[in-house]
């Protein structure tokens, strides 16, 4: 499946692997092109956790396939470290792209969610950089 920037396919390819986890696995591939041009391939079989959202805002994160393209691509994003920061240069420059992407993806396809988007990259951008940069 190959997806453009700011494209939403009527479906997108996940199952459940773990409910109690917030466990997804991808059932074919997908590549998608971010915003900077690049092509981000995410392979058959990929697993995504997404149990790391704060609570607060998990209720509604992954209701729609808006919302769950984003969070995708901010996860693969993340397990790809190694390339993205031989990319950037930093795994702080990675890490800040991640984000800026899943909301990129946010707002362009949701964009009347604006304050939930706002507090999100609020949350994201001084609790989780503490929080996964910091202790590396």
């Amino acid at each position: 499946m190959k997806i453009n920037y700011l494209e939403c396919p009527s479906e997108i390819p996940l199952v459940f692997s773990s409910l109690k986890e917030r466990d997804f696995t991808v059932t074919q591939p997908i590549e998608i092109k971010l915003s900077d041009g690049r092509m981000l391939y995410i392979p058959k079989g990929y697993r995504a956790n997404f149990s790391n959202s704060p609570k607060w805002f998990r209720c509604s994160n992954f209701s729609s396939n808006e919302k769950l393209i984003a969070h995708l691509i901010h996860s693969r994003l993340w397990t790809e470290q190694v390339s993205e920061i031989e990319y950037f240069g930093t795994i702080y420059e990675a890490f800040l792209f991640s984000n800026e992407e899943m909301f990129r993806w946010k707002t362009g396809l949701i964009p009347n969610k604006e304050l939930m988007h706002f507090l999100e990259k609020l949350y994201c951008k001084y609790y989780s950089i503490n929080h996964y940069i910091k202790k590396r």
